[in-house]
């Protein structure tokens, strides 16, 4: 099996959960998994982690604009198709994966012309210029927001199932989530995440908001890379404040929050939605065509979050909004939202996926 998507977390995770649902289900067949990725990507960063050999690929995304590098992508694009036709020809697998990204498109793409059972995993709810174009091409699409098919060929293979993350999230119990932060349980707790390097905006915001912090509340703050020593020296003496950099215990996080700060992409919404956490979503204002803000207005539409536009979070006060949430019904009421909306899925993303894979490679004759 081939697995194709990286560039950032929001693509890679994805693969490595599916990777791994798929050998648990498996199980005890021998799974041979390779990763398609570029030296640009986090893939490449977290090579030796991976748990999985990777394949490097020089590819680089569509350039919007006129420039040298645009002249470029359509050398670069034949090199990659070259070297996807010798990894296909030498591996010979029997399933390919793509999870977005530019790096994923040309693989899936020769995958599918070729007759191998090809995939495509799509975290948003505005589908990504490879999953618009592969969408037709492969034999399954699979949609973390149902408002995805909307923008997709009528004769894609779609299914929803939400996004693939990781198994504990969700699985944790308060009481331990909030001793390994050194909280008090007894109190509500605001998480606040901006991403693993720091959203300044958002970060700012809270910076200028705790003065309405009540003592009835604590804050758990993701601050990122960038700004945490200077907010650590700043509010790092509050008794109502955890602030942390970067954490590997996010699924702790999550089961210690009462309500979340933070951006829109697509797997901290899915997070958001598996651990029952409402949210103030602050979408990214910059993200490709916007996604951030449509993934975020769809889960308004749910009931389960309210948006803040980043522009209009200096004059927002953003933790008195916060705590008014928490001190009244309106909580509960999204919590119940959440509670609705993981109901309309079949499943844990991860294990439906695994499942209908496993179905799809038996109709091709692969498992018996």
């Amino acid at each position: 099996m081939i697995f194709a998507g990286g560039g950032t977390g929001g693509h890679l995770y994805p693969a490595l959960a599916i990777a791994r649902a798929l050998e648990k289900t498996l199980a005890p067949r021998v799974c041979n998994i390779r990763f398609v990725g570029s030296r640009r990507g986090i893939e490449f960063r977290q090579r030796d982690t991976l748990g999985y050999p990777l394949e490097l690929m020089n590819i680089r995304g569509l350039p919007r604009k006129l420039s040298l590098k645009s002249a470029l992508f359509p050398f670069l694009l034949l090199g990659a198709m070259i070297k996807c036709n010798s990894l296909l020809s030498s591996f010979q697998p029997h399933l390919v994966v793509g999870t977005g990204g530019y790096v994923s498109g040309p693989i899936v793409r020769r995958a599918a012309a070729r007759g191998i059972l090809t995939a495509v995993q799509e975290q948003n709810s505005y589908p990504g210029l490879t999953t618009r174009h592969l969408a037709a091409k492969v034999d399954r699409v699979y949609l973390g927001f149902a408002e995805a098919i909307k923008h997709l060929p009528e004769k894609a293979p779609v299914m929803t199932t939400g996004n693939p993350i990781r198994a504990e999230i969700g699985a944790v119990d308060r009481l331990s989530a909030c001793a390994a932060f050194n909280l008090d349980p007894q109190k509500k707790t605001i998480l606040a995440l901006g991403g693993s390097q720091g959203a300044q905006s958002i970060n700012r915001a809270i910076s200028n908001g705790l003065c309405d912090m009540p003592e009835s509340a604590q804050l758990l703050w993701q601050t990122g890379a960038l700004e945490y020593e200077e907010l650590a020296g700043k509010h790092g003496g509050q008794g109502n404040v955890r602030l942390f950099a970067f954490t590997e215990k996010i699924a702790e996080a999550y089961a210690a929050a009462d309500l979340a700060i933070s951006r829109a992409g697509a797997l901290t919404v899915a997070e958001l939605k598996a651990s029952l956490t409402p949210a103030l979503l602050i979408p990214y204002p910059h993200a490709t065509a916007d996604h951030q803000m449509k993934n975020a207005r769809a889960v308004e539409d749910k009931g389960a979050a309210i948006v803040i536009e980043d522009e209009q979070l200096a004059g927002a006060r953003i933790i008195k909004r916060a705590n008014d949430i928490l001190s009244g019904a309106e909580r509960q009421t999204m919590v119940k939202a959440l509670e609705l909306w993981n109901k309309e899925l079949p499943g844990r993303a991860t294990d439906v996926i695994a499942a209908d894979l496993v179905r799809l490679l038996e109709e091709k004759g692969v498992l018996s």
